[in-house]
């Protein structure tokens, strides 16, 4: 069924190569195919058919520079090249692609301060690099991410407490910046910790807790009571 949507998007483009929605619809088309590759364990065809969509959205953004849909289309792209790459045993290319989405999301944020949805995708995309560096064993670099990211999220969930996800990425970004300063042997990484904690366990007593979310609840009560 995909690959029939891809024959259909390509036919449409060769028909009409400057309708940008069939531009569009062609990159979601390969960007569709790479995932159910991927799924399959074909990385190599994954990544040929995902960096095509993204070339395809790189160019609609750079014809159309105000259209945020695009540049989002840009970032969310960058993030699906950066994970087959890093599958593929190549960090640095990974890194660099992570790195260009945050560049990209830096600017989404600077252009609308007040939008909470932009200061979220800034908020995540760096802690997707930070995560990288501490991969890397780069644990300061890593810190100064996640220390930016933890700011983002105290500032979102003052302004909207109500709001979980904002939460949630407030106990993330604990979590994070404990792990960080724990690998520097700073022994304020315990006041993290329980920040993480104590975050994510009120969302974890409301049933607002993501499943993929409870290890940073697991590990930071491990770290504050290992008994």
């Amino acid at each position: 069924m995909h690959t029939r949507a891809l024959q259909i998007a390509e036919r449409l483009v060769a028909d009409d190569p400057d309708n940008t929605e069939h531009q569009y619809q062609l990159g979601s088309a390969l960007s569709w195919l790479g995932d159910l590759e991927a799924a399959r364990g074909d990385t190599e065809a994954a990544l040929e058919h995902c960096t095509r969509a993204l070339q395809i959205v790189g160019r609609l953004a750079a014809d159309d520079p105000d259209n945020t849909w695009y540049r989002r289309a840009v970032i969310n792209g960058l993030y699906t090249v950066a994970d087959l790459l890093a599958a593929h045993g190549d960090a640095q290319a990974a890194l660099e692609h992570c790195t260009r989405a945050l560049q990209i999301a830096e600017r989404l944020a600077a252009a609308h301060p007040d939008h909470a949805r932009n200061q979220s995708e800034l908020c995540a995309a760096l802690i997707r690099v930070g995560d990288m560096r501490a991969a890397e064993g780069d644990s300061q670099a890593a810190l100064e991410h996640y220390t930016r990211a933890l700011q983002i999220a105290e500032r979102l969930a003052a302004a909207d407490p109500t709001y979980t996800g904002h939460q949630r990425d407030l106990g993330v970004g604990a979590a994070k910046i404990a792990s960080a300063l724990e690998a520097t042997g700073d022994a304020s990484a315990a006041d993290h910790w329980t920040k993480a904690r104590d975050t994510l366990a009120g969302l974890d007593a409301a049933g607002a807790l993501p499943k993929a979310d409870r290890s940073f609840l697991d590990d930071a009560t491990r770290k504050l009571d290992p008994t």
